[in-house]
């Protein structure tokens, strides 16, 4: 049964959202330019409103370290930053979850793009994914791909890992992402987000309709302040450990979390 509406739950997304996303958006766009309002965030491209609608049809709420306990979605300060930024991976539904929040391009494999179907189309057409084939694509093809856009979104970790054995603990980042934004001389803005498997794992079957999301970042930390790689990268490590112990820690502090439990709510 879970899985089932596991299944239905992705379909409903991938397929038919997708032009209503896109229609909602042509609409609201529409709307906002007659009354000579500002447009915002969500309705930047279709993509975007698309996954503002998927974090709102399941019930997302996130917490910032930094919002006084205020639910905001974007990271605070996210429209001015320029660079990488670096998000912890947990599943599939990061790839919607985290470009909302960051209001960024993701770096997806081809695998996830295709999984996500009219979605993952939407995205690529939005110029909101950033596409690689593991294995395939170079590491200087995917800077260049990364390099036409202001702020993109990696996963360093370079997996997901809600169903690691050690999936509460930091694991070591991958050095090829963090060597691009070295070389580069970008900012890398580390953003933290716990509960994120419990919206929707794909590996245990679980989808949920009410979650609440607890999220830390670090302040930027400037590649071009780093003499060597190994420097930039110990530097973005000691951050990264440091951001994800106090998302977790602003997690137990909250009473209905999902703390210290392996049970998931689902969609029933």
């Amino acid at each position: 049964m879970v899985w089932a509406i596991l299944i239905l739950d992705q379909l409903f997304w991938s397929i038919p959202m997708p032009f209503v996303a896109t229609v909602v958006w042509a609409s609201a766009r529409a709307i906002y330019f007659c009354l000579g309002k500002q447009v915002p965030a969500w309705l930047h491209t279709p993509w975007d409103c698309l996954c503002l609608m998927y974090l709102r049809g399941h019930g997302i709420r996130i917490i910032d370290t930094d919002g006084d306990g205020a639910n905001t979605l974007l990271v605070p300060g996210i429209m001015e930053f320029r660079g990488a930024v670096l998000a912890n991976h947990r599943s599939w539904g990061d790839f919607v979850m985290d470009p909302y929040q960051t209001h960024c391009a993701v770096v997806a494999r081809i695998a996830a793009v295709v999984a996500c179907l009219g979605g993952g189309l939407l995205g690529l057409l939005c110029d909101r994914i950033i596409v690689i084939n593991r294995g395939r694509t170079s590491r200087d093809a995917l800077k260049a791909k990364c390099a036409r856009h202001d702020r993109y979104l990696i996963f360093p970790e370079g997996t997901r890992r809600a169903s690691a054995l050690d999936k509460d603990s930091p694991a070591p980042l991958k050095v090829g992402g963090l060597k691009n934004v070295w070389e580069e001389k970008l900012a890398a803005l580390i953003v933290i987000t716990v509960n994120k498997e419990f919206v929707v794992d794909e590996k245990r079957g679980v989808v949920s309709c009410s979650t609440t999301l607890f999220r830390a970042r670090h302040a930027p930390i400037l590649a071009g302040e780093y003499p060597s790689l190994d420097t930039f990268v110990d530097a973005v490590e000691k951050a990264w450990q440091a951001t994800w112990h106090q998302a977790y820690e602003l997690r137990r502090k909250h009473d209905g979390s999902l703390a210290g439990s392996d049970e998931m709510r689902t969609l029933v």
